[in-house]
């Protein structure tokens, strides 16, 4: 699922057909769902909205690059009296068949404080990554604690989380700064 955000600004006096945004076509991408955010004021001279789509692709499409076409907002202006469209831009999205993420509880610690590193791993099920070295990774000059690993399946897709627990024992200087290795997904 992609999760796409529109953020529509038009001025006081124009009125914008928003309707229109629930039935545009974003082929290749199915529109899942649609929420049109409240109407609030930007600057005083502005009305603002914030309209969201989730996006899925077919799953029996290939890994490779698509396009969330450009669409448009027809528009009236009450002060002229003039109609009007306003464009998106086209959106590059790329299809992989692994995503993997790493996240961090903190970036800033202490000697043997414990340090929690996730990494999750997002792939379709007819892909097979080996986990022999992420079990036991080296996080030198961090200690490895400790190794939790859940999976779940969701249709075509596999996810994998790996909680590591990390520590380290070495005394640095003022400017030293400790990087965790980036890990090898294969």
């Amino acid at each position: 699922m992609i999760t796409l955000t529109v953020q529509v600004v038009w001025r006081l006096g124009v009125k914008a057909n928003l309707d229109s945004l629930t039935r545009v076509d974003l082929s290749p991408f199915k529109i899942e769902q649609v929420t049109i955010g409240e109407r609030e004021l930007f600057e005083n001279t502005r009305d603002f909205r914030v309209i969201q789509y989730l996006l899925s692709l077919p799953d029996d499409l290939k890994h490779g690059e698509y396009i969330i076409p450009s669409f448009s907002v027809p528009y009236f202006n009450e002060v002229d009296k003039t109609n009007g469209v306003a464009s998106s831009s086209p959106i590059t999205v790329r299809k992989v068949p692994i995503l993997v993420e790493a996240r961090l509880d903190k970036d800033v610690f202490d000697i043997g404080d414990r340090i929690h590193y996730t990494l999750t791993i997002l792939n379709e099920k007819n892909v097979k990554v080996l986990f022999e070295n992420l079990e036991r990774f080296n996080f030198e000059p961090f200690e490895l604690l400790d190794t939790r690993i859940s999976k779940t399946t969701t249709g075509q897709l596999e996810s994998t989380v790996i909680k590591y627990s990390l520590a380290i024992y070495e005394v640095g200087t003022e400017k030293q700064r400790y990087e965790i290795p980036s890990i090898p997904v294969i």
